[in-house]
């Protein structure tokens, strides 16, 4: 191939995914649907599929396989089952580590010890026993366990001084199946009892966004967000809220206030760092996700992207097969496996990566563009060049699959379809700089140095997509001076 021979197997070289981190298993108040990938935030696809999904039911935690509960908040729990060997009466101390269990994923220990706390003198009445009854039905919220949560709310409202708190959470089990309409009245009803309630202002913030009601929502979050900036729970639905709504540096703000209330939240480690592309802070952010709870798939399927951007490719390898071995498994964790094998030159393995990806999910883009990427590989040059435009018609405000199929052919001698290839991303996205420099790379193919040159120095000079300018200019130079006219 003519030109640096960097295409990049499988990724967007676009917009960073807003997907994974909307999609992140709050796993209590479930945030938008998964449009893929390709889907940048601020394209029509994106917006359109987060009003048709706006609250997707969380993934269950539960480890499988490789997804192992070892080393979870280690230090945390230690401490938390000391303080409970030194006083097994307390039912402050049985309440602090039955939360550090749920917190880690280690929900059927949680329960164990919340039945066990629960059944001490001290935790039958008054706000300890209000408090042993959220947590348990948080435990179940956290799972998407929706009739043992709806019981565990009915359980909570009817202790005295609980009425509203049992029906903000009534309102949280409804949202597990992105039941607005049934969770609103018990909103209502939290709300009149307790205009305040953190819990109920949160929910409320997630219903009215998914009925289309943005600034009803945001301001429901803001208005928790406020009332306790101590807890995360209100700006990590703010910071959703705001990302699917193309907000994206405002909504980093919260998260990062997320972060600063609860350092070692892991869903709050996700949050932001699954939104900071593939850097190093991302890459740190996304280690401690999954060691505060080993068995976040999605926390291991977005660090092993993170490591690839990263070049760090063994250590992506890692993520990427643990994420596989935890529950709840997603169409993008098989392509991001797919992506590492790929760059391995394991083209048969990347292959099937792709098809199980493309067997939970038909339309995801991602996946696609591995499928086009692997058949490249392997020479099959006619069943890649379907893949790539059917990677494109997934998201069609993506150039990716339009530069990964110019350089794709170019490397498989099909040089006519490779500057069509070339044509259609660089006039649809002609401030693209990826698209121009596959348009360089075809024309020096040809022979076209003038128009080479031209395609090159478009490509330093645009605004949008990461390229290597000093690799561009090294290439030009290679040309020669330009002829006279």
């Amino acid at each position: 191939m003519v030109g640096s021979g960097k295409l990049r197997i499988g990724r967007s070289e676009g917009c960073e995914s807003a997907a994974r981190s909307l999609s992140s298993p709050d796993r209590r108040i479930f945030a938008p649907g998964e449009p893929g990938e390709y889907n940048c935030p601020g394209s029509v696809q994106f917006q359109a599929m987060m009003h048709r999904n706006i609250l997707t039911v969380a993934l269950a935690a539960l480890s499988l396989g490789v997804c192992t509960q070892a080393h979870a908040q280690a230090h945390r729990e230690t401490a938390a089952r000391d303080a409970v060997a030194k006083a097994s009466t307390d039912a402050a101390a049985s309440l602090n580590l039955a939360k550090v269990l749920r917190r880690s994923g280690s929900y059927d220990a949680a329960l164990a010890e919340l039945r066990r706390g629960g059944a001490l003198a001290s935790a039958r009445a008054g706000d300890v026993a209000i408090r042993f009854k959220r947590e348990t039905a948080l435990v179940y919220l956290d799972q998407g366990k929706y009739e043992q949560a709806m019981t565990a709310c009915r359980g909570l409202g009817a202790l005295k001084g609980a009425d509203a708190l049992g029906h903000a959470c009534l309102a949280e089990a409804h949202m597990l199946h992105k039941r607005a309409t049934e969770a609103l009245p018990e909103v209502t009803k939290a709300l009149a009892a307790s205009p305040t309630l953190y819990e109920a202002k949160v929910i409320e913030g997630y219903v009215r966004w998914q009925e289309a009601a943005p600034a009803e929502a945001e301001a429901a979050f803001r208005a928790a967000a406020a009332s306790d900036g101590a807890r995360t729970e209100a700006w990590l639905g703010l910071g959703r809220f705001l990302v699917a709504n193309s907000r994206k540096a405002q909504g980093l703000e919260a998260f990062e206030k997320a972060v600063a209330a609860d350092g070692d939240d892991p869903e709050s480690l996700f949050a932001l760092g699954s939104n900071l592309g593939g850097t190093d802070r991302a890459a740190t952010l996304l280690r401690q996700a999954v060691t505060g709870r080993p068995s976040f798939g999605a926390a291991h399927a977005k660090l092993a992207d993170a490591l690839l951007s990263l070049g760090r490719l063994h250590e992506a390898e890692q993520e990427a097969r643990t994420a596989l071995g935890c529950s709840g498994v997603e169409s993008d964790w098989h392509a991001v496996m797919g992506e590492v094998q790929l760059l391995r030159g394991q083209h048969d393995d990347a292959l099937k990566s792709a098809e199980a990806a493309l067997r939970l999910i038909s339309g995801n883009a991602r996946a696609k563009l591995l499928l086009a990427d692997a058949h490249a590989a392997k020479h099959d040059i006619d069943l890649a060049i379907e893949a790539w435009q059917a990677a494109f018609n997934l998201a069609r405000t993506n150039p990716t699959p339009l530069v990964h199929a110019a350089l794709g052919c170019l490397a498989n001698q099909r040089e006519t379809t490779a500057k069509a290839f070339a044509d259609r991303a660089t006039q649809g996205f002609p401030s693209w700089a990826p698209a121009w420099d596959a348009a360089g790379d075809v024309a020096a193919k040809a022979g076209d140095k003038a128009g080479a040159r031209r395609a090159w120095q478009q490509a330093i000079s645009a605004t949008e997509g990461n390229v290597d300018r000093d690799a561009i200019r090294r290439k030009i130079a290679a040309l020669g001076p330009p002829q006279k006219k």
